[in-house]
């Protein structure tokens, strides 16, 4: 699949993944302000529940993606122990506070 079409498609994706969300969650606090007894409880408050979990999980999902988390793993700092970010490979790292500090 050529490039532009990848990326329309993770763009379509992640747009109805988050409307799923939103709709869930906004017929969640509808269905909660109606009042019906016993049924408003079933339904809203589960559905309310289920659409923050899912945005949640989009936007934990767009951040990684965007972010490029997958290139890094976690390293103890050299200098206090403290874990920190490294590029994938690197095993010797110093963590911000110290790097602050040798400057």
């Amino acid at each position: 699949m050529r490039e532009p079409m990848r990326y329309t498609m993770r763009m379509m994706r992640a747009t109805a993944r988050y409307t799923i969300s939103l709709l869930l969650f906004a017929g969640g606090v509808w269905t909660f302000t109606l009042r019906i007894p016993v049924w408003s409880l079933l339904l809203g408050v589960p559905a309310i529940q289920v659409g923050i979990m899912l945005l949640i999980v989009s936007f934990d999902q767009a951040a990684e993606r965007t972010a490029g988390l997958k290139q890094y793993h976690i390293v103890s700092c050299e200098v206090c122990g403290n874990p920190t970010a490294a590029p994938i490979g690197e095993t010797h790292e110093k963590c911000p506070d110290c790097r602050a500090k040798t400057r």
